[in-house]
């Protein structure tokens, strides 16, 4: 599958998860390259995005409680959203075409070095003017840089997660 209405290198697009109309985060991010095929966009640190507030307590104070909380409140359709700023980490992300998944490269944001690779799955993007939506499915699986450790992250409540996508 190959998208025709492609986006330029260096402006910037929104990436945007959406669930029943609603958007749960949103995050702008820069166009790398742009085949129709694949999108390649990048964050680093200090940009601005929406989040739900849930996953940003969690991230902050890492309580699994509110965390949990953030993946109920999505299956109920009833989060709140709040401001955010990325930190520690550039990332480079590959979007497939019509694939559930994507493919993300976590790099050290002072040495540039890979820390991991982060495949998502999410359901295909679509595109719109602004940028594209998708919906993370709460399933990730998470490479080393030399592959030798691999892990399988779910969330606590997957089956409500991904039963509300």
């Amino acid at each position: 599958m190959t998208d025709t209405n492609l986006f330029q290198p260096g402006t910037t697009v929104l990436r945007r998860d959406v669930h029943a109309g609603r958007v749960w985060t949103a995050m702008p991010q820069r166009v790398i390259a742009d085949t129709g095929h694949v999108l390649t966009l990048a964050y680093w640190p200090g940009i601005e995005s929406l989040a739900p507030t849930t996953w940003i307590t969690a991230t902050r104070t890492g309580d699994d409680t509110t965390r949990k909380q953030g993946l109920q409140d999505l299956a109920a359709g009833t989060w709140t959203l709040g401001r955010y700023r990325w930190t520690g980490t550039e990332v480079l992300s590959h979007f497939l075409a019509g694939e559930w998944f994507s493919v993300h490269c976590f790099q050290d944001a002072t040495t540039h070095e890979p820390l991991r690779w982060y495949v998502n799955f999410e359901k295909p993007y679509q595109r719109h003017a602004a940028g594209i939506d998708t919906l993370d499915l709460c399933l990730d699986l998470v490479v080393t840089p030399d592959r030798s450790g691999t892990t399988g992250r779910t969330a606590t409540s997957t089956a409500n997660c991904a039963a509300s996508a």
